[in-house]
């Protein structure tokens, strides 16, 4: 008897017979993402590089733009010590070399220039909101759940400031949920191929900027989900093995270096100073950049998660995903000597999901379900209302430090003291203008109070063979402060250039001294010492 063939209906029209609505909410991740990575473009044509980090971190991938240039590939530490000489505003491996690289091919097809370290952020923003979005999907199968906890975390304050400046947080945030996006249905399965994706980019993420919270997620998840013969299977182990080496190798790098990627400058304090003043630190840092209602509706939000283990765990198996990701991370930054608000922007979105999941549990309790998404739809619509209006959103500018470099490369200038905050801004600027033989930028910063004496001064400019002076003046007392108000003999001010900012200590003058005793055979090496190792380098012009 002849059978009938049944035949399957191909993807094209599969596609063709969805609903008009259907087709364009697949657009909408991508929608998304395109608005905030354009959002995250604002006055790009028009500032410098703003942040003093950024500013190091554009200057990381020039360096690496400017290594593929030249012979000395195979000798990347000597080609460092020289490159720092002339432009010392380098901060790898203190920062890790990754974004740098991803950087330096944007230089090699764009030029070294402020746009250029602007896009690779843009298009970091634009990958976040996707890989948020559908990891969202993914877990909870909702897209609504995954639209309001994407807009929301793209707008807030934090969010938008680290997007519009060149800064490590947008493309290590892009490797992070790649990595979490592997972790789906651990409670079910494990698979060696999903851990080792999860390993590549946690790797990656590592090597961005050290999340290494990433490593603790599985345990995490075994822990608070009960799969404990997960502990028995080969893929947790080989995972933990390459997070591990991961993390060996940036260590082995940086005390080849000194122990260059540690902050001596660091505060010493003990393990339990270091919890108890971290603590207030990142629970107020959350109530600044989501708003206190929203903060407290989050922690709700994962205490249920938590406690509901045993009870009815069938329903929030979506949840722990979410859960361990914060838990992972938040023992880290407790132990860690130092603290900034930006250490905790990377579990912003596990923290937002919850909320928004805590919340439409609440309403769906209350109300029917087609209505239950009003509350955090009408709660996120006042978040983003709010976040919009917060100093953090406004488009970051600084004007001044670039308006110096084009003077300075636009007459050849040799030798160059640069005194200031924005001596990084300053470097990257002149880099942009000229290839990085062509000045020597030496730093105010590695002086003392007493070498701007005028006399002392005097002597040292003569003998390096000064020709230009730069001095910042803000609200911060500065060494070079007596210098700037009574200028040495060979001192002439050329002209007063204007500083401003949305960074507060930004805000200020720049004076442009011309030192006209330079030696006419200055000295050629100089020993700098490097606050944030505690060393002294010596430098070769």
């Amino acid at each position: 008897m002849l059978q009938p063939t049944i035949t399957k209906p191909s993807p094209v029209k599969i596609a063709e017979n969805r609903p008009g609505a259907e087709r364009l909410l697949v657009f909408l991740p991508y929608l998304i993402a395109l608005f905030f990575a354009l959002w995250g473009l604002r006055g790009v044509q028009t500032t410098d590089v703003v942040d003093t980090d950024a500013a190091r971190h554009a200057m990381n991938g020039a360096f690496l733009r400017d290594l593929m240039q030249t012979p000395y590939l195979a000798h990347p530490i000597e080609y460092a010590k020289w490159y720092y000489a002339h432009l010392p505003a380098l901060s790898m491996p203190y920062h890790p070399p990754l974004f740098p690289a991803i950087e330096a091919l944007a230089f090699a097809l764009l030029g070294i220039n402020v746009f250029a370290a602007r896009l690779v952020i843009a298009v970091a923003t634009a990958a976040v909101a996707v890989l948020l979005y559908r990891l969202v999907w993914a877990t909870h199968g909702s897209r609504m759940l995954a639209l309001l906890s994407t807009v929301t975390f793209c707008s807030v304050p934090l969010a938008q400031t680290l997007a519009n400046d060149v800064m490590l947080e947008m493309p290590t945030l892009a490797f992070v949920l790649a990595a979490i996006a592997c972790l789906r249905g651990f409670e079910r399965e494990y698979p060696l191929r999903r851990g080792l994706w999860f390993a590549a980019f946690a790797a990656a993420a590592i090597w961005t900027k050290q999340a290494v919270f990433l490593a603790l997620i599985p345990p995490v998840l075994i822990a608070i989900t009960g799969r404990w013969r997960r502990l028995r299977e080969k893929t947790v182990w080989l995972v933990s093995a390459i997070l591990g080496i991961t993390t060996a190798s940036l260590l082995a790098l940086s005390m080849s270096l000194h122990w260059t990627g540690m902050n001596n400058t660091w505060p010493q304090r003990s393990v339990a100073q270091a919890v108890t003043g971290n603590s207030w630190v990142y629970i107020d840092s959350l109530r600044v950049q989501l708003g206190l209602v929203p903060s407290l509706i989050a922690g709700a939000g994962l205490l249920l998660v938590l406690v509901s283990y045993g009870v009815w765990r069938h329903r929030a198996a979506a949840d722990y995903l979410y859960a361990a990701w914060i838990l992972a991370t938040i023992p880290v930054l407790l132990v860690l000597k130092a603290y900034d608000v930006r250490y905790l922007f990377f579990a912003y979105p596990a923290f937002i999901v919850l909320g928004y999941r805590i919340l439409y549990r609440a309403s769906a309790a209350l109300v029917a379900a087609r209505y239950a998404w009003c509350a955090p739809a009408l709660l996120a619509a006042a978040c983003v209302a709010s976040y919009a209006n917060a100093p953090g959103s406004r488009p970051a500018f600084l004007h001044g430090p670039s308006e110096v470099a084009r003077t300075m490369a636009a007459g050849k200038v040799k030798r160059i003291l640069y005194c200031g905050r924005s001596d990084g801004n300053f470097i990257f600027a002149l880099r942009s203008q000229e290839p990085p033989e062509s000045a020597i930028v030496i730093r105010g910063d590695r002086f003392t109070e007493a070498g701007f004496a005028p006399d002392a001064f005097e002597e040292f400019a003569h003998r390096y063979g000064l020709e230009y002076v730069v001095l910042e003046r803000n609200s911060q007392k500065r060494p070079w402060d007596r210098l700037y108000d009574s200028p040495s003999p060979s001192l002439r001010l050329e002209r007063e250039v204007p500083m401003s900012s949305t960074r507060t200590l930004l805000n200020g003058t720049l004076r442009v001294f011309r030192f006209t005793n330079p030696a006419p055979r200055p000295e050629n090496e100089m020993t700098l010492r490097i606050n944030v190792i505690g060393l002294d380098l010596g430098v070769k012009f």
